[in-house]
């Protein structure tokens, strides 16, 4: 058994505002996390994961047998950057890395096999997100660095291009598709069960149509789909997911735990314990955890001119060359009835958007309403445990802790463009 260390690096910063509350490789895409695919592919290595500081004690949290941000330099260690996407191909390389080798995508650091002083270096290094120049100016002599064509996620909206295939292949290893372990109503439609996995505890009820004619449907554990559901593959649904009657849910869903699902959605990602409840049409969209869209809330995915959509990325607009393209809608963050999002809209963390109609399309973190105001965090922290606890999942110190590290970056932003605002005056 070796050791293995999934690390995150700079471009974390692209991903956010789905992570400012998870490590990059807490991500859902496909059936699993980023970091659930690699526990996949290395059953067998002792794994060492690294996070950004503030993110560390809710990280340890929630995998309380992995150490985090505390690196064993005792023994060789094969580096994997979590926001690679493993095939088999990345994951043979990186089986057969010699020690002290370093592998380079496009200039990214995708992985390394390190020992010795270059273990020691690294461990350094991981005090923060791990950065290429730091690394390759303190190898020692004779390591080899090589460039691969690796997978390596740029944008979150490279999730939604994958998400579909991901969940078919993902699935199909698994082994398991075509068993049915919940209760399947007599009355429910399976179409092309041989691809087609229901996991223990779980129901489908009455006029219930899974068509796993286009793709594998995947239902985990404990789930509940109500009658009159249409589940169209690929899709993958995490344990205790509830999906309403009458929803609709198109290929390329992949819906995390706890989630409860209603209305239509389409190539959508959802982190667990997130709500999308009622009527109105979502598509190509990431949400991260805690989201709760209000009755009626939808979203544009084209533009009416058939021109790519502009997002964000680190607050300023850019081109994501995506014909279709939803909204990115951060942890905790929630919309009142009616509202109405535009293709490309981001909404950061603890958003809190009502009063209905057209949602602006940018809106920092701890935004209240529909504009920069600032959402206080005793009032956005005692929201979410309002909601956490009606789940029967308080909020914990550690991530309670997180959650103020990220307010402080955007209660600063907020006091330095108020304070030159006036100063213009």
């Amino acid at each position: 058994m070796s050791n293995l260390c999934v690390f995150e690096d700079a471009a974390v910063a692209n991903f956010c505002p789905l992570t400012y509350l998870r490590p990059v490789y807490e991500m859902r895409v496909g059936a699993m996390t980023l970091l659930e695919a690699i526990e996949y592919e290395f059953p067998k290595n002792f794994l060492y994961l690294q996070c950004r500081p503030y993110l560390k004690n809710a990280e340890r949290r929630l995998h309380p047998d992995i150490p985090v941000n505390h690196l064993n330099t005792g023994a060789p260690c094969l580096f994997i950057n979590g926001r690679m996407i493993l095939n088999q191909s990345a994951t043979e390389l990186a089986q057969q890395l010699q020690a002290d080798t370093v592998i380079l995508s496009k200039g990214t650091l995708a992985m390394a096999y390190l020992s010795g002083d270059n273990l020691n270096l690294c461990k350094n290094l991981l005090e923060r997100p791990l950065e290429l120049p730091g690394l390759i100016q303190g190898l020692t002599s004779g390591t080899l660095v090589k460039e691969a064509d690796l997978k390596l996620l740029q944008y979150p909206w490279d999730c939604l291009k994958i998400n579909r295939e991901l969940i078919k292949t993902q699935t199909q290893r698994s082994m398991r598709l075509g068993i049915v372990e919940g209760f399947v109503h007599p009355q429910a439609i399976l179409m092309q069960e041989d691809q087609i996995f229901i996991g223990k505890d779980s129901r489908i009820g009455a006029h219930v149509v899974l068509d796993a004619s286009e793709g594998p449907i995947w239902i985990d554990c404990h789930c509940e789909i109500e009658p009159l559901a249409y589940i169209q593959g690929p899709v993958s649904l995490g344990q205790h997911c509830h999906v309403k009657a009458h929803a609709q849910i198109r290929g390329g869903c992949s819906v995390g735990p706890f989630c409860k699902v209603g209305g239509e959605i389409s190539n959508v990602i959802m982190s667990g314990y997130s709500n999308k409840s009622h009527d109105g049409f979502v598509g190509d969209s990431i949400f991260g955890a805690w989201v709760n869209l209000g009755a009626g809330t939808t979203t544009s995915n084209l533009k009416n001119n058939y021109h790519m959509i502009r997002s964000y990325l680190n607050g300023e607009e850019v081109e994501t060359d995506m014909l279709f393209f939803g909204s990115t809608v951060g942890d905790y963050s929630k919309t009142g009835i009616g509202t109405l999002l535009q293709a490309g809209t981001q909404l950061g963390i603890f958003c809190n958007v009502f009063g209905g109609g057209l949602c602006p399309k940018f809106l920092p973190s701890f935004s209240w309403g529909s504009s920069n105001v600032e959402y206080l965090f005793e009032h956005a922290l005692d929201t979410a445990k309002r909601m956490a606890e009606r789940r029967g999942h308080p909020i914990a110190e550690a991530d309670r802790e997180a959650m103020y590290a990220v307010y402080e970056i955007f209660h600063t932003q907020r006091h330095k463009l108020a304070m030159a605002s006036e100063s213009n005056i």
